[in-house]
């Protein structure tokens, strides 16, 4: 159990310091990679680097491997964690790892054989004969490693859940720092592929072996999962809430990525780097905003599960003042600086005009919010509303998306997005969380 929730000034000062472990964990991460693109583009050259973007992109793909389940273990975890229920936490975190275990061997026999005897690289379009085997063993560490590491997963649910987001985010920067150091070495020595896939994936899987051993020594719920002793209705209430995380997922993919689609289909390839440079960069600050609210997660759901209502609605208004406050400063900072920063990193043909600068400030600062909101939901286990808000915006921005872009062009896009979340989670999201608060409030009070 946490102590710090028996004294609101410890919780949220906790929960302020697990948000700056993981902004700073996010900034030594895309420092890692700005470094490591041009080691890697040099080393690799045009060709081969364009294919190991390919075989990274099928890396996130897999993404979506683990089925929710780490995110639908993460509110009854903390559920049983904080009533002092430690048997029934160590058996939902064993099934947890069956599943996980489960899928990633079930994934493995189909995919593993077939890039073994067939190849995978006419699977992905690689044109280049001569590279061809390369790609081939490529894919085959890649994907094998990331099936054999599945159960890791659990590591961010688990941090959440017991607060923990310090120890996450110092071992996470501690693997992009060590990634950083081997892709050197790499570059050093002169290797292919194969070498930087190791390179790039061994690390990060060091670093989360090391943190589970830290948990577990801790004596965290981690130390000895059990198998046995699970309800079958707690196993199916984990495979319903990961599927409705994974369509949460598909959902969000959609949403990011439908809008360059678009883009590219209606005003030309040409136009897409219009579009998603400057749409990158105001996501790069977003990612400090989202690293900021997530570890509330964990402390929302805490303090659900042990009746602080009163608390908990206090911390997310602060919440929500400090966030929109930041977004509403930080995003107008970016867009007043976006023309010469795009100018000097890729050139001035792709510097947006100012209409759609403040298209872009206007969606970031609605996201904001939805985030905001996204978080507070989550925690209080309102998944199949934060599903059905996914789902709605991704059709939303499906529907009005080429609309908005055959009339403004590029900059109908950001347009499209911020009509859709105003449509959709901008409402959908506040409502469902002030109506499970009040709800609670009348519980209580006729308890």
């Amino acid at each position: 159990m946490n102590p710090n929730l028996d004294d609101p000034d410890n919780r949220e000062a906790g929960a302020r310091s697990a948000g700056a472990w993981s902004i700073a964990q996010r900034v030594a991460s895309i420092g890692s990679k700005w470094i490591t693109v041009p080691l890697a583009l040099n080393g690799l050259g045009r060709d081969r680097y364009g294919a190991w973007l390919v075989i990274v992109s099928m890396l996130a793909w897999l993404a979506w491997s683990d089925l929710g389940i780490p995110a639908a273990i993460t509110n009854p975890y903390a559920h049983h964690l904080h009533r002092g229920e430690a048997v029934a936490a160590k058996r939902l975190l064993g099934a947890g790892f069956a599943f996980l275990a489960v899928i990633g061997l079930a994934i493995a026999a189909v995919l593993l054989p077939y890039l073994y005897f067939v190849g995978g690289a006419g699977l992905i379009g690689v044109p280049d004969v001569g590279i061809r085997r390369e790609v081939d063993r490529t894919l085959l560490i890649v994907v094998a490693v990331s099936l054999a590491t599945l159960p890791l997963r659990l590591l961010d649910a688990i941090a959440l859940a017991e607060q923990k987001i310090r120890w996450l985010a110092v071992v996470d920067t501690v693997g992009a720092i060590a990634t950083l150091a081997c892709v050197i070495v790499w570059r050093q020595l002169g290797a292919g592929l194969e070498a930087l896939a190791v390179a790039t994936l061994v690390p990060g899987v060091v670093s989360r072996v090391v943190l589970w051993a830290i948990l577990g020594t801790r004596e965290s719920a981690t130390s000895s999962p059990q198998l046995r002793g699970l309800a079958a209705q707690d196993l199916r209430a984990i495979v319903k809430r990961g599927g409705a995380f994974t369509i949460g997922t598909v959902a969000e993919v959609v949403i990011t990525q439908a809008p360059v689609f678009f883009v590219g289909r209606l005003c030309g390839l040409g136009a897409v780097p219009a579009f998603t440079i400057p749409f990158q960069l105001f996501s790069t600050a977003m990612q400090g905003i989202v690293a900021m609210l997530w570890p509330y997660w964990g402390v929302y759901a805490e303090a659900r599960t042990r009746d602080r209502w009163a608390w908990l609605w206090s911390m997310h208004k602060r919440t929500a003042t400090r966030a929109m406050l930041l977004a509403v400063s930080g995003f107008a900072a970016v867009a007043l600086c976006a023309p010469t920063i795009i100018t000097l990193w890729v050139g001035r043909q792709y510097a947006p005009d100012t209409r759609f600068l403040v298209y872009l400030w206007c969606l970031f600062v609605v996201w904001t919010w939805c985030h905001v909101w996204n978080v507070l939901v989550t925690g209080l286990d309102l998944i199949a509303t934060r599903t059905v808000g996914l789902v709605a915006l991704a059709i939303a921005v499906l529907i009005l998306g080429p609309v908005q872009i055959r009339t403004l062009g590029v900059t109908g896009a950001a347009l499209g997005v911020m009509c859709s979340l105003l449509l959709t989670q901008a409402w959908l999201l506040p409502t469902a969380a002030v109506r499970e608060y009040r709800t609670a409030l009348l519980r209580s009070q006729i308890g």
